[in-house]
């Protein structure tokens, strides 16, 4: 579906770039989910035109890209491709979150312009065995070797595209002796680690992320640790961010469904203007189509607001953010969730038996298992058990 409204503000070059990456990832994503494979093709175009650093500021030879820009980019994206929409838009939020750690070390500083040089590849590893899935606790703690290197050991359950990542952001505990949440942010570049995968990734959906259980290990400098409070980076950072860009991934495979409902009744030769049943349903589905995207963008909007409220790269102090944005946001992960799921669902009932099909214009198997993912990325009933919690304090 065309984006209009506010993504009609979208610069035409911007526009041109994604269009060509969105070509590409369109001609290989059957591939991509049949074989389960990494989305090689959509990723190298992607940096062709440099849209893995976008978000970057012209000062970094970056294309400068608002957030409102990135939730086109990922709509987009999610349209063509479902898993490399996702992997790019975990990507932008692991570039965002060291963007916003605003560190000033050389060694950060170097590692920006080589990210931007060479179209870098980030990846996190957020979550660990022995922690339920909480991915603000860690267990495994680096610890310094006899070469002024830390060493760690960290046993992933997922690690999305982590055998094809050129970096790795990592939660780790700060030290042996601290507590599990206590966590650092540490910047693993490819020379700095190895993850040996240990389970496969024979999902239902979302199948080119690649999103293999396995060991990392990692031997770094002592510099490559963020200063910053990795906790209170993932909470005002990297989960607002992740709810906002998956989400538009979603609204984008939700995209993809509708179109192909429209299309074929557009193409249904026993169609007439008001007889047809899948008429009145498409209709129905568009608008809630409509709510999605709507949503998406009025918490894209407001987040935006409060990262300039907060000037987060002058500021040494960045305001917690408030209970109900905090809940709100969470909120939006799990609707917006959900209604990818129900969209997609209800254009399979449009196009009938083609829509169940495995093959052909109008199937929807790809992007009903895609949307399947949603909820249990980070499983929507954690979300809002967390959500009951910061109600009831």
């Amino acid at each position: 579906m065309e984006l209009t409204g506010y993504f009609e503000k979208i610069d035409t070059d911007l526009k041109n770039k994604v269009e060509s990456v969105c070509i590409v990832a369109s001609t290989f994503s059957d591939q991509v989910d049949i074989d389960g494979r990494f989305p090689e093709e959509a990723v190298t175009e992607a940096k062709k035109h440099r849209l893995l650093s976008a978000v970057l500021s012209k000062e970094y030879n970056g294309l400068n890209c608002s957030l409102a820009d990135l939730v086109y980019i990922c709509e987009k994206f999610g349209s063509a491709c479902g898993s490399f929409g996702l992997i790019y838009a975990m990507h932008q939020t692991q570039l965002l979150t060291l963007y916003f750690a605003h560190e000033e070390s050389d060694y950060m500083q170097a590692f920006t312009s080589e990210m931007v040089e060479n179209q870098l590849l980030i990846a996190s590893a957020t979550t660990e065995f022995g922690t339920g899935g909480d991915i603000g606790r860690s267990i495994a703690a680096p610890e310094l070797d006899s070469t002024g290197k830390l060493t760690v050991e960290k046993k992933c359950p997922v690690l999305s595209y982590g055998t094809h990542a050129d970096v790795i952001l990592a939660t780790l505990r700060a030290d042996k002796n601290s507590s599990e949440n206590n966590q650092i942010f540490a910047l693993l570049k490819k020379e700095d680690f190895t993850f040996n995968p240990q389970s496969s990734w024979n999902s239902l959906g979302m199948r080119g992320t690649c999103s293999y259980g396995g060991t990392l290990n990692a031997h770094f400098k002592p510099d490559q640790v963020l200063k910053g409070n990795a906790n209170q980076l993932i909470s005002n950072y990297m989960s607002p961010l992740s709810h906002i860009l998956w989400s538009s991934v979603w609204c984008g495979v939700a995209s993809s469904a509708v179109s192909k409902a429209s299309n074929y009744l557009k193409k249904d030769k026993t169609n007439t203007k008001f007889n047809h049943f899948g008429t009145g349903q498409l209709a129905k589905t568009y608008e809630k189509f409509c709510v999605l995207r709507s949503h998406i963008l009025h918490h894209t909007l407001s987040y935006s607001n409060w990262l300039s409220a907060n000037d987060m790269v002058n500021k040494p102090k960045v305001a917690r953010r408030s209970m109900e944005s905090l809940i709100a946001i969470n909120g939006l992960k799990v609707s917006a969730s959900e209604l990818a799921q129900e969209i997609c669902l209800e254009c399979m009932s449009v196009c009938g038996i083609q829509g169940y099909m495995n093959e052909g214009d109008s199937s929807l198997s790809r992007e009903i298992r895609d949307a399947l993912s949603a909820p249990v990325m980070v499983n929507n009933e954690r979300i809002m058990a967390f959500n009951a919690e910061l109600i009831s304090l």
